[in-house]
């Protein structure tokens, strides 16, 4: 179910929450920064999955000056927060949509697509199921060579937290070449997978 909030500063109030209570949220920005760089591609458009009120998309639209965004979020008011927060870098935010991941997302974003991100939140989408369904459309809607990243809790375990182990599990029988955990910090796991070749 959406997060939606009548409040600008409950919203801001539960985006920094989220910082408090996982510090190691900045390490696993700075990883997604990181594998992103590994792309050769000489421009980069990303979609977020859930991309909340916007933190991840505004660091990574600052390290990298060649990166196009668009962001995918089921919660409206996130949306519109997360609008007026990247307003600054204009024509590179080429879409924010209203999506629930559960449902068929496939159609509102952008062609090519470089690579598909996600950070603390598709455990939320639903169970084991849920996310290997949301796996299956990143592996369709990604370019060759394209990229697939999930940094997401993976304890204490519940229906949508799974192992880092349990996660490549899924990757690879999507097809997904290359899979690996790149980062298990605290809570965290990064686990990336490419579409084909990487080089």
């Amino acid at each position: 179910m959406a997060r939606e909030f009548t409040d600008t500063e409950e919203l801001i109030a539960w985006s920094q929450s989220l910082d408090d209570r996982w510090p190691e949220r900045r390490q696993m920005m700075r990883q997604i920064h990181v594998q992103l760089e590994r792309l050769y591609f000489s421009e980069l458009n990303v979609v977020e999955l859930c991309c909340g009120a916007g933190v991840l998309a505004e660091f990574l639209l600052q390290e990298s000056s060649d990166m196009s965004y668009m962001g995918l979020d089921a919660s409206q008011s996130l949306l519109n927060f997360t609008g007026e927060r990247l307003a600054g870098f204009g024509d590179r935010v080429v879409g924010l949509h209203s999506v629930d991941l559960n449902d068929d997302w496939l159609d509102c974003i952008p062609e090519p697509v470089h690579a598909i991100v996600s950070m603390q939140s598709l455990h939320d989408v639903g169970d084991e199921a849920a996310v290997n369904r949301v796996y299956g459309l990143a592996k369709q809607a990604l370019i060759q060579g394209g990229m697939f990243l999930n940094a997401d809790l993976a304890t204490p375990e519940k229906p949508g937290r799974m192992t880092a182990k349990r996660h490549l599990e899924l990757l690879n029988a999507h097809g997904f070449k290359h899979a690996s955990c790149t980062l298990h910090v605290g809570a965290f796991v990064c686990v990336v997978g490419f579409n084909g070749a990487i080089d």
